[in-house]
């Protein structure tokens, strides 16, 4: 355990830790190497607001963690980017020359595992109010989210202005924006009560409706009529309707010639019947009876389409004086071929 902080003491003054005691927090700052906690296998502390210092940091700060009652604060800040937020510590067994922090702070900050970041010890005022904005509407729907987040502070000593926290629960991870402090912009959260107030995520109002981009579209309603402005009528079909079918007939003269129902029509004297609807169905045709006529087209003696009634050839019978007349068919048999009738007698 000796040779171990002997050997943390010569990487602490390597990578700019101070070697000796020192009576006051501010006096600690270092430059370490960051991991996560998922990459260094503490994943228990990967939601939390606490790191990981290595044991020549503790070493260092023996003094103040004796004399002091509450937990020691730290800025972590990014050299690169000026990036910078607040922190605790929780145990003291990293590797010699690195931190391990939670996966928050290095997205916070636009950090890379193991790129060097500067840690410094800090004095904050107790916190007294925090605003805190989920990032996500499905928070909402916890039952009570209010003490969700006040359990889950317990895991935080310090919070700074713009942090987006991770917060496991239910095994869910949920991002939590911390968007107002007082009475500063970074407060200490321990030994303290701290009044909780929320706003709403984004993308919604007060009320927790949707506004702006986020919003579901409503309908568009329909077009009506409004004084002064004429309403387009809805775009009709362009394909014209199909020509009426045509008969062809032939004249005396060898020539064929349409006829369409408009000209039989005009030729009868009367206007055809419409279609039956679409939607209707057509009815059925009525059984056919024998008729003395039926209709036919032909071609007159002028050359012209002609379209009548076609009469059968007429069945010259002879009846006998005297003789019985044979009863009438019934409808529908075939009318019987008539008898010669004998020869008068000289």
């Amino acid at each position: 355990m000796l040779e171990q902080i002997l050997r943390g003491l010569q990487q602490g003054q390597m990578m700019g830790v101070p070697h000796r005691s020192i009576q006051l927090i501010s006096e600690f700052s270092g430059s370490f190497r960051v991991n996560s906690m998922a990459f260094a296998g503490f994943d228990k502390y990967n939601t939390g607001g606490k790191i990981i210092l290595p044991a020549s940091a503790l070493t260092l700060l023996s003094d103040i963690a004796a004399a002091s009652s509450g937990p020691m604060l730290f800025r972590i800040a990014n050299p690169r980017n000026s990036l910078k937020t607040h922190c605790g510590v929780i145990e003291f067994n990293a590797e010699e020359g690195h931190c391990y922090l939670p996966g928050w702070m290095l997205r916070q900050l636009l950090l890379d595992e193991g790129q060097a970041v500067t840690i410094s010890g800090v004095s904050l005022p107790k916190g007294k109010f925090v605003k805190f904005q989920p990032q996500d509407p499905a928070f909402l729907e916890i039952s009570n989210p209010r003490a969700v987040l006040e359990y889950v502070l317990r895991e935080y000593t310090a919070m700074t202005v713009g942090d987006i926290l991770s917060i496991s629960y239910n095994r869910r991870l949920y991002d939590i924006k911390v968007m107002d402090l007082r009475p500063a912009q970074a407060v200490s959260l321990f030994n303290t009560d701290v009044q909780v107030d929320f706003a709403p995520p984004p993308g919604m109002d007060e009320n927790g409706q949707y506004i702006g981009a986020g919003a579901p579209r409503k309908p568009t309603p329909p077009a009506t009529a409004t004084a002064g402005r004429a309403v387009t009528p809805p775009p009709t079909s362009s394909t014209p309707p199909p020509a009426p079918a045509k008969a062809m007939v032939r004249t005396l003269g060898g020539q064929a010639k349409p006829v369409d129902a408009a000209e039989v029509a005009a030729f009868l004297g009367h206007s055809p019947s419409p279609p039956p609807a679409a939607a209707e169905k057509a009815p059925s045709p009525a059984p056919s009876t024998p008729s003395d006529f039926s209709w036919g087209a032909g071609v007159s003696l002028h050359g012209r389409a002609y379209v009548g009634p076609a009469k059968p050839a007429a069945t010259a019978t002879t009846t006998t004086p005297g003789a019985a007349t044979p009863p009438a068919p019934a409808a529908g048999m075939p009318t019987p071929a008539p008898s010669a009738s004998p020869a008068a007698a000289p």
